[in-house]
């Protein structure tokens, strides 16, 4: 595996693309926490069946 240089990321400049990506991701990981919350059985449910 290559190593990664996290200090470069600090200059780079990021494109509007790349930040859309990133707020759909959290706004996606938002909505799994608050599925998680409200139906923790459900999931649990979801889980044990996808293992299988």
């Amino acid at each position: 595996m290559r190593p990664f240089n996290y200090s470069k990321t600090k200059e780079q400049k990021w494109d509007s693309d790349i930040l859309g990506l990133i707020a759909a991701i959290y706004k996606e990981a938002g909505k799994q926490e608050l599925y998680l919350k409200q139906q923790p059985e459900k999931l649990e449910n979801l889980v044990e069946i996808a293992k299988a």
